[in-house]
């Protein structure tokens, strides 16, 4: 997405570079929706909620901890399976279609 061969190659560039935008805006966009609903949902008679900014900051985090949480789990089942798999029990298919 460097638009380095822009001339050479104009529609897979610009066609990359709209795939990326797209691919970043609908995580910046779920990251406002929940800073705004943590916002409403941490208010009180005082107007004393939480940030907009401070909740875009936790749904930030949020988002990284589901990722790291999602890699952890897939490694734990990837170590499962290949110590099985030295023990005799194959778990994978041998043949993929």
């Amino acid at each position: 997405m460097a638009l380095s061969n822009i001339f050479r190659e104009p529609r897979r560039e610009i066609t990359e570079q709209i795939a990326g935008i797209a691919v970043l805006i609908v995580p910046a966009w779920l990251d406002w929706k929940f800073a705004v609903w943590f916002n409403v949902a941490t208010d009180s008679p005082q107007n004393t909620g939480c940030p907009v900014v401070l909740g875009l900051l936790f749904g930030l985090f949020a988002m990284g901890f589901c990722i790291f949480a999602l890699h952890a789990v897939h490694w734990a089942g990837e170590v499962v399976c290949e110590f099985l798999s030295n023990r005799g029990l194959e778990i994978r298919p041998r043949v993929r279609r």
